[in-house]
């Protein structure tokens, strides 16, 4: 090891030493070994390129003297941790905040491998990638808002524009906004917020632009739900699953431990609700819905239509493209764990295990959202786009960020397991098999996460 780092600090790597240098060899070493040691060691530190800090925290500043810069900065210090990977047109990065109570809100800076990179976002739960439109280029690095809740990871992409085909081609971006988002809508800019007002946005051409969003309906809290529970219970042999139903009304939200009927029951519930918008709701309009606490995985319908997967760590998704004017029907399908259930069903071997607090616990909140084009945001003052146009071979980026990704995340797809997937096949065979593949599958979202930052 010593021997190896000699050699890159010969190369003239950079090399920070931590601490105390090492002066004996462990366990029991052969006579002359520890003087070996400390004679390598000492032409280490003998090195212009190694430096030795008294603890970690002095490691940043070192390298720093030495010309090293980090890909990634963020404008004050924050829970964030991140991974990069390099392919040769791409840079990608992986977030993840790692408190347990604390958001994210904050500008972060990231280095591209060209002056032609633009930013890109990655959803891991619903495959979709999309422009970022709102950044500032400055010093070869990317500034963009990052927002992330405790637990919860983004992935984002440096590239030439035109990168990934199915993505928005933006002649002009915005640098700043008064607004709470900036968004790209067929090409072009456009604000998001839920208040109403005039909101001043910052061009990538240098201009200025004020943009009004009108009347933005006020937040509900939507408490009233009706609840269709399936009860899956030990059929009469192995292969065998009995499912009853419940049914009950709620003008509260609250878990299934608190609901007598529920209190020792294992599978999947249905809340359902309605909310009525107005005449006026128009495109100009959309909605969050934001589900608050839910135990466990849980899927989304509004108006017949499942949404694609919603984050589970941060279970807020946009459903403005699915609401109309008039009635409007909402659906959250929740799974829940084996644990309840097998409280009774097996005392012996589960008595002794808490009741977890499955459901939907909210408070869930219907946020609506104003909408409005950012004018004069097409092209720049010469007519012309302010980002180079990139051509490259679609297959080959389409497989390179496959792969990419693969190497990257090799565990996101446990993030969205949900007891739902074993709907066909749960409780088919032993309780103990059934117990062991549940408690499996029930990791929290939050241990997969961990896992891959640390993969």
């Amino acid at each position: 090891m010593a021997e190896n780092i000699l050699s890159s600090a010969a190369d003239g790597l950079p090399v920070v030493m931590v601490g105390q240098a090492p002066d004996h060899v462990p366990g029991n070493p052969e006579p002359g070994e520890n003087e070996q040691l400390r004679a390598v060691v000492d032409e280490i530190l003998d090195q212009s390129s190694v430096q030795q800090v008294e603890s970690e925290e002095d490691v940043l500043e070192a390298l720093t003297s030495q010309g090293i810069q980090p890909t990634v900065e963020h404008a004050e210090p924050a829970p964030l941790l991140n991974a990069r990977r390099a392919g040769e047109d791409v840079n990608y990065y992986f977030l993840y905040n790692g408190s347990d109570s604390n958001t994210v809100n904050q500008t972060v800076s990231f280095t591209g491998n060209s002056s032609k990179g633009v930013p890109y976002s990655l959803n891991p739960w619903t495959g979709d990638i999309t422009r970022i439109a709102s950044y500032e280029k400055s010093n070869g690095q990317i500034k963009t808002p990052i927002t992330l809740a405790p637990d919860e990871s983004a992935i984002l992409a440096i590239a030439p524009q035109g990168w990934y085909e199915g993505s928005e081609r933006l002649e002009i971006h915005a640098t700043d906004t008064q607004a709470d988002e900036v968004v790209a809508v067929d090409g072009e800019l456009a604000i998001q917020d839920t208040q109403s007002g005039t909101y001043t946005t910052k061009l990538s051409n240098g201009t200025t632009v004020e943009t009004k969003i009108g009347n933005v309906p006020d937040m509900r809290t939507l408490s009233n739900w009706d609840l269709t529970v399936e009860d899956w219970q030990p059929g009469d042999s192995v292969t065998e699953t009995n499912i009853v139903e419940h049914e009950i009304e709620l003008d509260t939200l609250k878990p299934w431990k608190n609901i007598s009927e529920l209190q020792d029951i294992s599978g999947v519930g249905r809340y359902s609700t309605t909310i009525e918008l107005d005449d006026g709701w128009t495109g100009g309009y959309g909605a969050y819905l934001d589900l608050g606490d839910v135990f466990d995985t849980f899927q989304v319908t509004v108006n017949g239509q499942q949404l694609t997967a919603v984050d589970q760590v941060n279970p807020v998704a946009d459903i403005g493209p699915y609401l109309e004017s008039g009635i409007n029907e909402i659906e959250v399908e929740v799974a829940t764990t084996l644990n309840n259930r097998l409280r009774v069903a097996q005392p012996d071997r589960y008595g002794d295990r808490s009741r977890q607090s499955y459901g939907l616990l909210g408070p869930v909140k219907f946020i609506p959202y104003g909408q409005t084009e950012i004018r004069n945001s097409s092209q720049n003052s010469n007519g012309s786009s302010d980002e180079p146009e990139e051509t490259d071979d679609a297959d080959d980026i389409y497989w390179d960020r496959v792969m990419t990704m693969t190497a990257m995340i090799p565990t996101m797809t446990m993030m969205g397991m949900s007891t739902r997937m074993m709907k066909t096949k749960m409780m088919t065979t032993t309780a103990t098999v059934t117990t062991e593949t549940a408690m499996t599958m029930a990791l929290s979202t939050k241990t997969a996460t961990r896992m891959v930052i640390h993969s």
